[in-house]
């Protein structure tokens, strides 16, 4: 086939692994890793920073989610765009489109 050629299929797919890499990671609770890591160590200064690691980890965290969820949405869009015209493409020729 000369000139180019979508793979709506792979598209899916990719979107599909990014959205399962999404929930795994909204899952994570980093902050809560660290927030009970002060009763370990009293009176000590570096306590006072655990407040804003977690504030920053639970934040990044839900930054990266809203990203990957953006990109599966936008990954699942680009693949029905491509179906819908290869149906139009294919329907405009008369033939019927094969996958």
């Amino acid at each position: 086939m000369a000139g180019y050629q979508t793979e709506i299929d792979a598209l899916r797919a990719a979107a599909k692994a990014v959205r399962k890499a999404s929930e795994q990671v909204s899952d994570v609770d980093l902050a809560g890793a660290i927030r009970s890591a002060g009763d370990g160590m009293p009176g000590s200064r570096c306590v006072r920073s655990f407040d804003a690691v977690s504030t920053t980890w639970h934040s990044a965290l839900t930054g990266w989610v809203k990203q990957a969820d953006d990109y599966a949405d936008a990954l699942n869009k680009a693949a029905d765009d491509y179906s819908a015209n290869e149906d139009a493409a294919s329907a405009a020729f008369g033939g019927t489109r094969a996958g």
